[in-house]
């Protein structure tokens, strides 16, 4: 670590894990570098662990450091979460995001594995939080790997909701779930 606590002058970071155990969860690996000042920084992880993967990369600025009228900018530019035996699911498009002392927002960002897209935005601030998120047709055969047997699932699944919490207020979340006919066929093997 050779860190600039000011945010003036160029700072960079590495850390790196190998064999860790974190609440039942295997860590083979963990890795975070990070380099810039306030003005101009990148951020990438990378982690297997033994309930999935990661790495994502992300680049921002930091306006009024240690202040309370900080202002963090930031875009996901790229991400890639894998769980054991599924498709991975990787960012289509880099995602803007903020952070203030009272305010956070995420932009609309869609995440795609195989022709199947989840996109989600959100914001919170003194006014509420709110959210929008939308499945596009995920074939029920993505889930074929979890099944004991050989197996190929016919069918999809897609959903559409919004989430919105006003202050002193109930949350409400609102989701329109639609599946086309299914059926599990075995799979015999040669």
């Amino acid at each position: 670590v050779d860190v600039d606590v000011s945010g003036n002058a160029r700072s960079s970071l590495t850390l790196n894990v190998t064999d860790a155990r974190v609440e039942g969860v295997d860590v083979p690996q963990l890795r975070v570098t990070g380099d810039g000042n306030a003005a101009s920084h990148a951020v990438a992880l990378s982690a297997a662990t033994s309930t999935g993967d990661a790495s994502l990369r992300l680049t921002g600025t930091l306006d009024a450091p240690w202040t309370r009228d900080f202002a963090w900018r930031f875009a996901l530019d790229e991400a890639t979460l894998a769980y054991p035996m599924l498709a991975p699911w990787a960012l289509r498009e880099p995602a803007a995001g903020s952070v203030t002392r009272t305010d956070a927002a995420l932009a609309r960002s869609c995440w795609q594995s195989g022709a199947a897209e989840l996109c989600l935005e959100g914001a919170r601030s003194r006014e509420g939080a709110h959210a929008q998120f939308a499945l596009s047709p995920l074939p029920f055969d993505y889930f074929a790997p979890l099944l004991a047997a050989p197996a190929r699932i016919e069918g999809a699944v897609t959903f559409e909701g919004a989430f919105e919490q006003l202050p002193n207020d109930r949350p409400e979340l609102e989701v329109a779930l639609r599946t086309s006919p299914g059926r599990i066929v075995s799979v015999e093997p040669r």
